[in-house]
């Protein structure tokens, strides 16, 4: 009888470790507005081979952001928060970008809590990539998942990206 309560207690261990999700799944859908260029730029260059005038494009060159978030593509719709992070050029060949950012929310039931995202864009090989959400706080404390990011639009450097994160939270 204790073997058996044994085994039916590592069967649900093994069941509840292995579910990536506890509690219910929430999905949060916001635009990214990254403004590189001058006057009104929302991200910077502030290292890399060239110091700070370095291009994104150059392996090595760090990106500090502070970017707009919104609930629709348009700059102008309901403010979500903003992100704030950096991105760093981590391929030699000048393709792919890491980037880890918090996701400060300002606005409806999340206002003051974060969302951490983090991980490679390879931009130059596909227009929808996946990074992971590796945590957050406030009411979203202990968030794990991921977001779909897809470049909406682009004028040189700058770009709307949507993020559509899919998480669970415990």
């Amino acid at each position: 009888m204790a073997a058996q309560k044994l085994f039916l207690g590592l069967v649900f261990f093994a069941l509840m470790s292995c579910s990536w999700c506890l509690g219910p799944e929430k999905n949060i859908v916001f635009y990214m507005h990254d403004i590189v260029s001058k006057p009104n730029s929302t991200a910077t260059v502030v290292a890399g081979v060239n110091g700070t005038s370095s291009n994104l494009l150059g392996f090595g060159t760090v990106l500090v952001i502070d970017d707009l978030l919104t609930e629709k593509p348009d700059r102008s719709s309901t403010v979500v928060g903003r992100a704030k992070g950096l991105y760093s050029n981590s391929d030699v060949k000048g393709a792919t970008i890491f980037f880890g950012l918090s996701v400060v929310f300002e606005n409806k039931e999340y206002n003051g809590s974060t969302l951490q995202i983090q991980g490679t864009d390879p931009f130059m090989q596909s227009s929808e990539k996946e990074v992971s959400v590796v945590g957050g706080t406030g009411k979203l404390r202990y968030a794990r998942g991921y977001a779909i990011i897809t470049l909406q639009s682009s004028s040189g450097l700058d770009g709307n990206i949507k993020f559509n994160t899919t998480f669970c939270i415990g």
